[in-house]
């Protein structure tokens, strides 16, 4: 995929093949070109269905964001979290202007208080319309930190809003297991996709608007 429609300042910021690495690497894909970024993560803004405020758990040094900003047709606010502060650093050098939205938080506990907003995180919102989630290889349903996530989705989203889940597993087939895990525990899910080249899997939970409700 070239960079035809690209904003100037990111075709510059994918041209610096240092930087580039550097940003790759950061996003834990070693040894690898843009173009491979791009499909196992493209198809992510698929299901970037809105605008808004939008948060990345476990964003790491804010590369996906950044990207998706480019690649969804939905103009959104980035926000992020996670606990590796030298990645975190990162990101804010990434979002230089919006260094106020990104902090160092555990996802559960972001999750368990969505109503106290303040040191680090006292520009974030306190509902979103889209959050991103990267589960991790190893994360168990229902151990706590993800059912507080899971069920904690409609306190964390904006009515309309979307929970995206992001899966990485090199094995599709794996990927798309946990997604019937989810189903198993009894979670509904409104849609998944599936990475044209790759084993990338995401799966994504809406929270009905109030026309929809009754």
């Amino acid at each position: 995929m070239g960079a035809t429609g690209y904003s100037p300042a990111y075709q510059r910021l994918i041209a610096d093949d240092r930087r580039l690495r550097e940003l790759l690497e950061g996003s834990s894909f070693y040894d690898a070109t843009f173009a491979e970024w791009e499909q196992g993560r493209r198809f992510i803004a698929s299901a970037v269905n809105r605008g808004g405020a939008f948060l990345d758990i476990g964003c790491g040094n804010g590369f996906l964001l950044r990207c998706l900003q480019e690649w969804s047709r939905h103009a959104f606010e980035p926000f992020g979290i996670d606990t590796d502060e030298p990645r975190l650093v990162q990101a804010k050098e990434l979002f230089a202007d919006r260094v106020d939205q990104f902090a160092v938080c555990d996802a559960a506990l972001f999750a368990a208080q969505p109503a106290r907003r303040d040191g680090d995180l006292a520009r974030f919102p306190r509902r979103f319309e889209l959050i991103y989630w990267n589960v991790w290889d190893n994360a168990r349903f229902p151990e706590r930190v993800c059912r507080t996530i899971l069920d904690g989705r409609a306190d964390l989203l904006q009515p309309g809003g979307r929970l995206i889940l992001g899966f990485y597993h090199p094995s599709r087939s794996r990927n798309l297991l946990r997604i019937d895990e989810l189903k198993e525990l009894g979670y509904v899910v409104d849609g998944s996709a599936e990475a044209p080249r790759g084993d990338e899997v995401i799966a994504w939970f809406n929270r009905p608007a109030p026309e929809q409700t009754g």
